[in-house]
């Protein structure tokens, strides 16, 4: 039944999902700035709805979603946002169709936002300083490959007038050592005893 205005009640149920994104206006335009008292953050975004009435079939729309939320700061830790948001779905999602195309519903919603620590954010790192590091730690390396080259051509200098000195044509090459392993054809110049010994043990 209308009611004297000629206007007629509806009511069903329904929950809408959505995905929005958000900027914060006034750092974007101002800047950031930890205590400032008042901020816009307008958002826009998609989502799926779906509605259910006593008598009507199930219905699943998607949405537009957009609105603007306002933040007061009252507190380093307490913010109080007032939002106002807006819905737009498909005309017949109310299990009415009007002849229309698009319906909606609007909500103004008030909220209390508690900051635990640590609260605000750690500035990044502009990209020229960020490229500057980057190209300092690869210098570094560099010069620690550098580093490893020359200390490894060292070594090598050094070991091969030693081999040179001390490895000498072995006499007995191919025959059975005391093991009954064929010798090799280098022998040390002057042969080194090496004593040693391991324990050995089954759980």
């Amino acid at each position: 039944m209308p009611d004297r205005n000629g206007l007629y009640r509806e009511k069903f149920n329904m929950w809408n999902l959505h995905g929005d994104f958000m900027v914060n206006f006034s750092a974007a335009v101002f800047g950031y700035k930890e205590n400032r008292v008042y901020e816009i953050l307008p958002y826009i975004g998609i989502g799926f709805a779906h509605a259910w009435y006593k008598s009507a079939p199930t219905r699943n729309d998607m949405t537009a979603n957009f609105g603007i939320v306002q933040k007061f700061c009252v507190s380093p830790a307490i913010d109080i946002n007032l939002e106002v948001s807006q819905m737009l779905v498909n005309d017949a999602f109310d299990g009415v169709d009007e002849n229309g195309i698009i319906d909606g519903s609007s909500v103004i919603s008030v909220g209390i936002t508690y900051k635990f620590k640590k609260r605000g954010f750690d500035r990044g790192i502009p990209a020229a300083v960020a490229f500057d590091a980057l190209l300092a730690q690869q210098a570094d390396y560099d010069a620690q490959i550098s580093q490893y080259v020359a200390e490894r051509d060292a070594a090598l200098a050094r070991l091969r007038p030693w081999l040179e000195g001390q490895l000498v044509e072995n006499e007995r090459a191919g025959l059975p050592d005391r093991k009954g392993v064929p010798e090799r054809a280098l022998r040390l110049r002057d042969p080194r005893t090496v004593t040693w010994a391991f324990l050995a043990w089954d759980k």
